[in-house]
């Protein structure tokens, strides 16, 4: 089957999947277009972990995705335990 250009997929729903709607549905639920708390430990749970290769970059993406953050209220988490810090290898 050869799906027309910008469709993703057709399914049992009511519409096409367009790259546009998929690509906007994949930020939305990664809590980059518009964020859902304003509590960073919340986010967290909702993702259930952040990666990061460094601290600063986990910082930023929790940051990001959280409304009014700051490097001071993120790192207030995980000082409290709310967010978990840690390193399986």
């Amino acid at each position: 089957m050869t799906l027309p250009p910008g469709i993703v997929g057709t399914g049992s729903y009511d519409e096409s999947v367009t790259r546009e709607r998929l690509l906007a549905w994949r930020l939305a639920n990664h809590h980059l277009t518009a964020t859902r708390t304003g509590d960073p430990a919340h986010l967290v749970a909702y993702f259930g972990a952040v990666q990061a290769q460094e601290y600063g970059q986990a910082l930023w993406a929790v940051g990001l995705r959280t409304t009014g953050a700051t490097v001071g209220t993120v790192e207030a988490a995980v000082e409290r335990g709310a967010i978990l810090r840690t390193w399986p290898m």
